[in-house]
């Protein structure tokens, strides 16, 4: 388990001494998911309850720009692996 950690401690050096370049949608899908975020750690700033505020469209989106980082992220990590 240890070398497994450390493994990946070093992956994310080897990106952030190399300049990881992010692509265009994986930061428009970062920048759409922050609100969601704010609201789930913040219920109370939301105005209301938070099932008032989402409905079938917006929760779509969200899983899919959930998923946009979430396979940059993993191609990342498990590159030169």
């Amino acid at each position: 388990m240890q070398a497994e950690v450390e493994w990946w401690l070093k992956a994310g050096e080897r990106d952030l001494e190399a300049g990881c370049q992010v692509p265009q949608a994986v930061a428009t899908a970062c920048r759409k998911l922050d609100p969601h975020y704010l609201n789930a750690r913040y219920p109370n700033g939301v105005g209301g309850a938070p099932e008032e505020f989402y409905d079938e469209h917006i929760t779509s989106e969200a899983i899919e720009n959930a998923e946009t980082v979430r396979t940059f992220v993993l191609e990342r990590l498990y590159e030169g692996r």
